[in-house]
């Protein structure tokens, strides 16, 4: 089985180009064959500048909102909420495209109908275009280098002397200019676009350097012109003057120069190499190896079509599940920003919702696949985010709430805003910073080390803060509540009203449930702040349970709340955070709420969008509903995919003016998948083997994903039939494996290892 995407013509669209990327730099390869386009991005070129959203103006208004709540005046909340308790601006920056490079070679056609193939090979990181033309094979190659920091594209011609072509740049940002240093190398230097009547502080650079085996290279009419070259290596580096979210310091112009003498002289394959080695380290510690199929020789746009006419095609399946794995590596690395809505990849000044950080959902779905998927330091950009969120959310807290601890609401970008922003009805939501909490005790849990848990402590204590300090007692029923907040997006409809506002939705419960758990484990591990351990199980005791409502459904609002539900079908399935990624309803401990997280499911009907149809895989995966799950994975691959796989989002459409790339869709997916073959759930030392083997996965052999204390687990199956699991003790300990009933305990010392066989789970 191939890990690679080919096709036989170049990118006619974004959505067809293929991703490369580093972490901080992004490129998109569409491959042309007379003029080839190469669309640029750098992880910090954001709009806006270091600013403090918080409203000093609010705090006062903040008991008239819950007074209004309280009342079951809800619209009237909302009403105070967009005028009194939205930060300034009120929309956030967003993240922006660099631009392109253009190369444009003479000599051939436009189009070239055969003869020609387009790839991405995930096992490398390289993409590489071929094509022959008057029996001359010409061939471009292209990287960019994690550990040289540069985007490099190799051209080369087997007939001597037979490359004639000229490179340039543009970009959409009104501030720009194009300089040339010698005859090589070409500088576009530039500002970021100001929006949202905020001026952009980041000024950003690009430097390209050329080398070539033969011929002649010299600039003009604002392009370098090379001619009868043989081969042709382009370096590019791109800088910005972010130094962090509160200084902007950096010289671009020095960044760049410096990147370019460390590797102009280095040759092309040498890059290659190191590349391929760097990427190679993490991509290769998982493998998902599928029955081979004829399907598997052919062009991945072909395929992706047949398998959407119901075709067979696991192959397609690994493939997707690789290349969710390549794009979180490509996308988020030690030293980077996290991955956006896109990951790095954004050809537009107005991306949608800003290409930002939305963290009701789509953030941290961008992780999921992270720990299990054997990728944990690509987690290290959102634990860094997290904690520059615990000093801006501090101010926050402070100045609209007159508490202590920190908050974020339901977004943030570059400069790592906390405030609400947009509308209350979105963002008047407090736990966006308490559910990416949960991402720092998963790199825990997974690791265990303590050394990380002793420095993110602090983090989850003061969000706990905010809670024990923020949260109202519901008049009626006693319990803690939020307030305001929404269960995200949805609108309840009590009362006749149409906003999403209210106090205590279910998803808030859930999600503080979980930190002021996560953060009660780490004073007992740490044998720290004992009477601050009795104050977070005090406010536990006083949450509001998860509930079944009378039609056998998970309530996603309280019990008292007259709801209309005007959207029965929503995207979000906030309510069933405690399916996952929680753990707090499962199976074997609450299979009262287990059951109704299925009729609620059911309930909610199709998904419109590919991060819900990832969502209700890994859902329906958790519930082992081998079925369910199976047809989530065909909705999401078959019908919710661009043909570079890339996720749909929205409406349920391929036509690219109607959709728009969002990656959480693919890193959600590719966390199904691992979750249908192996779960790990938090709280227990328990491992679940082909929990939720899907139709479309009859065989197959996993290897290398990480469980929860350390583990790694292999697995081997054949026609639907267990074959073995291979466990390994990163650390000491004893876990209970399940698969169809059966259950063993497994106790291993560090580096041992242990192959159970068959579905009887016997030692071998």
């Amino acid at each position: 089985m191939s890990n690679t995407l080919w096709y036989n013509q170049p990118a006619s669209a974004w959505q067809e180009a293929l991703p490369l990327g580093n972490g901080r730099l992004g490129a998109m390869i569409f491959g042309g064959v007379r003029r080839d386009r190469i669309q640029l991005n750098e992880d910090t070129l954001w709009g806006g500048s270091p600013y403090t959203p918080a409203s000093p103006s609010s705090q006062p208004h903040l008991k008239d909102i819950r007074k209004h709540l309280q009342d079951g005046q809800f619209d009237k909340a909302e009403l105070l909420g967009d005028q009194t308790f939205l930060g300034t601006p009120p929309r956030q920056p967003a993240y922006q495209t660099v631009g392109d490079i253009f190369i444009e070679m003479h000599n051939v056609p436009e189009v070239i109908s055969s003869n020609y193939r387009r790839e991405l090979c995930l096992d490398n990181a390289q993409a590489k275009v071929d094509f022959t033309y008057k029996e001359i094979d010409y061939s471009r190659r292209y990287l960019v280098s994690p550990s040289h920091q540069v985007l490099a594209v190799s051209i080369s011609a087997t007939r001597p002397n037979a490359l004639n072509l000229n490179i340039f740049t543009s970009s959409p940002h009104a501030s720009t200019s194009i300089a040339f240093d010698g005859n090589n190398t070409f500088i576009l230097s530039g500002q970021a676009s100001p929006e949202n009547g905020m001026n952009s502080g980041i000024t950003f650079q690009v430097r390209c350097s050329i080398m070539s085996k033969g011929g002649t290279t010299k600039a003009s009419a604002g392009q370098l012109q090379v001619r009868d070259a043989t081969e042709i290596t382009l370096y590019v580096a791109i800088a910005t003057n972010h130094v962090r979210y509160d200084n902007i310091s950096g010289d671009p112009d020095s960044i760049t120069s410096a990147t370019l003498r460390r590797c102009i002289h280095l040759p092309f394959d040498t890059v290659a190499s190191a590349t391929a080695l760097d990427h190679k380290r993490l991509f290769d510690r998982v493998s998902l190896i599928l029955p081979s199929t004829p399907q598997d020789v052919k062009p991945t746009d072909v395929r992706l079509a047949e398998f959407t006419a119901g075709g067979v095609d696991p192959g397609l399946i690994g493939l997707y599940f690789q290349f969710g794995r390549y794009l979180l590596i490509c996308s988020s690395r030690p030293g980077s920003q996290p991955a956006n809505l896109q990951g790095i990849w954004n050809d537009s000044l107005d991306p949608g919702w800003g290409c930002g950080y939305t963290i009701n959902i789509n953030t941290q779905m961008n992780y999921w696949l992270a720990e299990p998927g054997g990728l944990g330091e690509m987690v290290e950009p959102l634990i860094e985010l997290v904690k520059d969120l615990a000093e801006t959310g501090r101010q926050t807290a402070r100045i609209m709430y007159g508490v202590d601890g920190w908050v974020c609401h339901q977004s943030t970008d570059l400069w790592r805003a906390t405030a609400p922003c947009v509308g209350a009805r979105w963002s008047l939501w407090p736990t966006g910073g308490a559910w990416l909490c949960r991402h720092l005790w998963d790199h825990y849990d997974y690791g265990r080390d303590l050394e990380y848990l002793r420095a993110i402590y602090p983090v989850l204590k003061e969000a706990c803060r905010f809670f024990i300090s923020s949260m109202v007692e519901d008049s009626i029923s006693g319990h803690m509540v939020t307030s305001p907040s929404c269960s995200p997006e949805n609108v309840h409809g009590a009362n006749g009203s149409s906003t999403t506002l209210c106090a205590g939705p279910t998803m808030d419960n859930q999600i503080i449930r979980d930190l002021l758990e996560h953060t009660r484990k780490a004073t007992e591990l740490l044998d720290e702040d004992p009477v601050f351990r009795t104050q977070l199980a005090a406010l536990a005791s006083k949450l509001v349970p998860t509930q079944v409502g009378s039609d056998g459904r998970i309530l996603e609002w309280q019990n008292d709340l007259d709801t209309r539900e005007p959207e029965p079908h929503h995207r979000h399935t906030s309510h069933l955070y405690g399916v996952y990624p929680s753990s707090q309803i499962c199976l074997d401990a609450t299979p009262e709420l287990a059951e109704a997280a299925k009729a609620t499911l059911i309930a909610r009907g199709e998904p419109g969008t590919g991060w819900a149809a990832a969502w209700r895989l890994n859902l329906w995966a958790r519930l082992q509903d081998t079925a369910k799950a199976g047809d989530m994975l065909q909705t999401l691959l078959g019908h919710l995919t661009y043909p570079n796989l890339f996720d749909v989002h929205p409406p349920q459409s391929k036509g690219y003016t109607l959709g728009t790339f969002q990656i959480d869709g693919n890193l959600g997916g590719a966390a199904g998948i691992l979750e249908m073959l192996v779960q790990s759930p938090e709280g227990t030392d328990d491992i679940w083997v082909l929990p939720a083997l899907a139709r479309q996965l009859p065989s197959g052999r996993l290897c290398g994903v990480r469980v929860r204390g350390a583990w790694t687990v292999d697995i081997e199956w054949k026609d639907n039939v267990l074959s073995h699991v291979m466990l390994t003790a990163g650390i000491a300990g004893t876990r209970r494996v399940h698969h169809q009933g059966i259950s063993k305990d497994v106790n291993l010392e560090a580096g041992q290892s242990v192959k159970l066989v068959s579905a009887r789970l016997s030692i071998a």
